[in-house]
């Protein structure tokens, strides 16, 4: 099928459509700059987050270990407490059969 348009008018159509599609190329030519810059935001974030990451898995390691610690010493108050009590019901038995004994109670 021929062209109906002359070629000034092929011409004037051609330069209406250019004159009309350059804003909207500046636009998204602005829009590609813009996801370029957020996409370098992206990277820096995605890089920051994985050493958060790290030092996270240091600390949660590091309140592990204080948390074991902790259980440790909680046992080994519990058997201090219960020798203690063995100890001090001794002292009371022995201070008793020394007073039963000698008739006084055991000197400090």
């Amino acid at each position: 099928m021929p062209d109906p348009l002359t070629p000034d008018q092929r011409a004037a159509v051609d330069a209406m459509l250019a004159s009309a599609l350059t804003p909207i190329n500046e636009r998204l030519d602005r829009g590609a700059e813009k996801m370029g810059g957020l996409t370098d935001s992206l990277a820096e974030l995605r890089d920051e987050l994985k050493r958060n990451t790290g030092t996270t898995e240091e600390v949660r390691a590091l309140l592990d270990l204080g948390k074991g610690g902790l259980r440790v010493l909680g046992v080994l108050g519990a058997a201090v407490k219960w020798i203690g009590g063995m100890a001090t019901g001794f002292l009371a038995l022995y201070a008793l059969v020394h007073a039963l004994k000698t008739g006084s109670p055991p000197k400090p």
